[in-house]
């Protein structure tokens, strides 16, 4: 969506942001999670050392790259709003 946002429904995209904004974001946003926190397999706690060797990669810890993306495709399909307008 930040790169190529005329490729997505707009109103689909936005109820995705919208989605990502409130399930996936962290507490202060900074990260967005790998997976719903309501899922069954979530977790969390990213630990490359244990005997699975990062099993769970994509099974909830938080990254912080995908934030700078998410941020442009919110800026690209909903537009600026200022603080006082939200």
């Amino acid at each position: 969506m930040a790169i190529a946002p005329e490729l997505f429904n707009p109103i689909k995209a936005k109820q995705c942001l919208s989605i990502i904004s409130q399930v996936l974001i962290t507490p202060g946003g900074l990260g967005i999670k790998t997976l719903d926190p309501a899922d069954v397999k979530y977790n969390g706690n990213y630990i490359n050392s244990d005997v699975n060797h990062g099993h769970n990669y994509h099974q909830g810890p938080e990254w912080v790259w995908p934030i700078g993306h998410f941020l442009q495709a919110k800026l690209k399909l909903e537009g600026y709003r200022s603080t006082e307008e939200a």
